[in-house]
């Protein structure tokens, strides 16, 4: 993921949507309750893009990058965001 500069933060793939946008002041596009893996799995899915390690969707101000998965499981996201 290229951005200018950034601000980059590994969370756990359970870890809700919800949570991260109070936390960043972003708006991750979610259901209520979805996780950033269930995010990312979800738009990865729609644009027909492969779920592995280094997989990233991109928003307007930021991307979520898979950075680490345990076999079909997202394990790690990477929230980076542009400053």
């Amino acid at each position: 993921c290229a951005f200018d500069t950034t601000e980059e933060a590994v969370f756990r793939a359970a870890q809700k949507a919800k949570v991260i946008n109070w936390l960043y002041r972003i708006n991750i596009p979610s259901e209520d309750g979805d996780t950033l893996g269930e995010v990312l799995v979800n738009r990865l899915t729609k644009e027909e893009e492969e779920i592995a390690t280094g997989s990233c969707v991109y928003y307007h101000d930021f991307a979520l990058r898979i950075a680490k998965m345990h076999g079909d499981i997202i394990t790690r996201v990477e929230v980076i965001r542009s400053i």
